[in-house]
């Protein structure tokens, strides 16, 4: 449940802070340039709450009266463009008119507050959608000082796919007998960055981290680790799996192994059984 007063004091911070005032017109730009406002309803969208700026998305609530529902198929657009958007109901405290003493608040004279019905559309909007719709040149350029600030936990929600790879690529850093190369896919390049950043920093065993700057015929962008071919490397990769969950907020990951197409459920023990822990056991085994 939302309030009248909740909205105000957003709409004031908003003023208060150019910064923030440039993001929603620049969220407002994306839902301009991609026509939504040919969609029913759309254009009597009220800004409820927002932008809540997050390290690789933006989000913002917008209002509607409950008989003037935004069309869905707004949403779909949006949808198809990447974001992530939420219907819901919901309700609104307005003050009451005053007609009588019992619209006052007991001991005030301040009116009561009504429940409205209303719609909430949220919209989560990944960066590099935002800045694709800018007005300029710098306005697209990639934003990386996220890089320098620690990562938290969900930061990678919903841009990191739930399949990685175990050997599925050749090294770049020795013989495939001696390394293990695990590979991920992820949305944007800006998550793959971040990514690779994370598992370069993290992991004394990673012998390297790297992110290609082009997306593949799937539309992702692929980080690349590669780390010794011993049981101690297994461990450190067990590690980032953990942790790995925690910033994509995802409970279970699956892999794929070498040539194999089957999806193998993640754990460190399927991880032993199914890869080569070894250089003797991947020549003998795997090649």
């Amino acid at each position: 449940m939302h309030d009248t007063i909740q909205i105000l004091k957003n709409v004031q911070r908003l003023y208060e802070n150019s910064g923030q005032l440039k993001i929603l017109t620049d969220f407002e730009r994306v839902f301009d340039r991609l026509d939504l406002y040919l969609y029913e309803n759309w254009k009597y969208g009220e800004l409820i709450n927002g932008p809540v700026v997050e390290r690789h998305r933006v989000t913002c609530s917008f209002m509607w009266k409950m008989d003037e529902m935004p069309n869905p198929q707004g949403g779909t657009r949006l949808i198809e463009n990447g974001c992530n958007v939420l219907f819901k109901k919901d309700k609104l405290l307005e003050p009451r008119k005053i007609e009588s003493y019992s619209d006052y608040r007991p001991g005030t004279k301040k009116p009561k507050f009504d429940p409205t019905p209303i719609w909430i559309v949220e919209v989560v909007m990944p960066k590099p959608v935002l800045r694709s719709f800018g007005q300029g040149k710098e306005d697209v350029m990639e934003d990386q000082t996220f890089l320098d600030t620690s990562i938290e936990k969900g930061d990678l929600r919903d841009y990191v796919g739930p399949t990685f790879g175990v050997d599925r690529y050749k090294s770049k850093m020795g013989e495939d007998k001696d390394i293990i190369v695990l590979d991920f896919d992820t949305k944007y390049i800006d998550v793959a960055k971040d990514l690779e950043n994370f598992i370069e920093r993290g992991y004394n065993e990673v012998l390297d981290a790297d992110s290609v700057s082009a997306s593949n015929r799937a539309g992702n962008y692929k980080v690349f680790a590669e780390f010794p071919r011993t049981r101690k490397s297994v461990q450190e990769i067990d590690n980032l799996i953990s942790e790995l969950k925690l910033l994509t907020l995802k409970e279970n990951f699956q892999f794929k192994f070498y040539k194999d197409s089957q999806r193998y459920d993640y754990d460190v023990n399927t991880l032993q059984n199914v890869m080569a822990v070894s250089p003797l056991q991947y020549t003998n085994e795997v090649v």
